[in-house]
């Protein structure tokens, strides 16, 4: 009865420290990634006072609710290859597509979605949660990730998102080593 005591005490201690001790998985190499950003769209309602015409001779005033201001929302297509170096490096090239969320001819900066390339370069750190990089010229972004088919430590794929509730905005990615 001791030994079997003393083993599963010994398995569970084990168990522990496994759990203490799991590698961050290893970001290296050229990744293909896609990610879709979508920031919510906004109609901001208000009273207004208005006059409306005598009625049996009497002026009135009335208040009514009016569309005060719009936001179209936006949205963004990220279509890259990533590479991650040594040091915490990283380079992304690439094309994006952007435009408005809602679109209507009358509202809104932009025609539909439109093309830019992308390429940048910056640093970046990673946990067994998050993905944090930072890219000059640009607030850093930290995201949460699932990796998934560790090969030697490194991420073969890696699962990302961001939500930005002050912004309204949901980003959700995709990178897959080649």
């Amino acid at each position: 009865m001791r030994i079997s005591t003393g083993l599963l005490a010994a398995a569970a201690m084990l168990l522990t420290e496994a759990a203490w001790a799991v590698p961050v998985p290893s970001l290296s190499g050229a990744y293909n990634l896609t990610s879709t950003t979508v920031c919510q769209a906004s109609v901001v309602w208000g009273e207004k006072s208005v006059d409306v015409p005598p009625f049996k001779k009497v002026p009135t005033t009335t208040d009514v609710g009016t569309v005060t201001s719009t936001s179209t929302g936006n949205v963004k297509q990220l279509f890259i290859t990533a590479t991650f170096a040594t040091g915490g490096v990283i380079t992304a090239s690439g094309t994006q597509w952007v435009g408005d969320l809602v679109f209507n001819g009358a509202q809104g900066p932009a025609s539909g979605l439109q093309t830019q390339p992308i390429s940048v370069s910056g640093t970046y750190s990673n946990t067994t949660t998050q993905l944090s990089v930072t890219i000059p010229g640009s607030s850093p972004k930290t995201y949460q990730v699932l990796y998934s088919n560790v090969v030697g430590g490194v991420a073969q794929r890696v699962d990302l998102a961001d939500v930005d509730t002050s912004a309204g905005c949901v980003e959700r990615g995709t990178a897959v080593h080649q």
